[in-house]
């Protein structure tokens, strides 16, 4: 059997994968990045964005990560996320929902500038969400 990572993903509500892979497709604050079995090792803040894995079996999996970062060492592969998802879990027509009324919070300006700012913040994510969504649904 080839090489293989122990990847483990967590956020900060549970753990969201644990299992071997082949590889790993992300971005991070210095570029795109792919992990292989082997690599040498590594520390790196996550931007938000597309997470790509390959499980054992050779099956692509698609996590969209909110901030965070990474490390691996000899073949364990951490991932500590303030959000993730796989893309196949997100809720389009709650997050279009969302989408609506975190404009609306910002048109509108309701609440105080941290309820302004968190709905800037959530925007962006959903807004991420959906496209990762979109492109990646199986």
């Amino acid at each position: 059997m080839a090489d293989m990572l122990m990847l483990k993903i967590i956020a900060l509500d549970r753990i969201l994968y644990e299992g071997k892979i082949t590889q790993a497709t992300m971005t991070t604050t210095a570029g795109d990045i792919t992990i292989l079995p082997n690599h040498m090792a590594i520390a790196a803040v996550l931007k938000d964005a597309p997470f790509i894995l390959i499980d054992a079996k050779g099956e692509k999996h698609v996590v969209a990560i909110h901030g965070g970062y990474i490390t691996m060492i000899e073949n364990a592969f951490l991932v500590v996320a303030d959000d993730a998802i796989f893309a196949e879990e997100i809720d389009e027509a709650r997050v279009r929902e969302d989408i609506r009324r975190n404009k609306e919070i910002i048109k509108d300006k309701k609440g105080s500038s941290l309820d302004i700012t968190r709905a800037q913040i959530q925007l962006q994510r959903n807004i991420m969400n959906l496209k990762i969504s979109d492109t990646f649904r199986k």
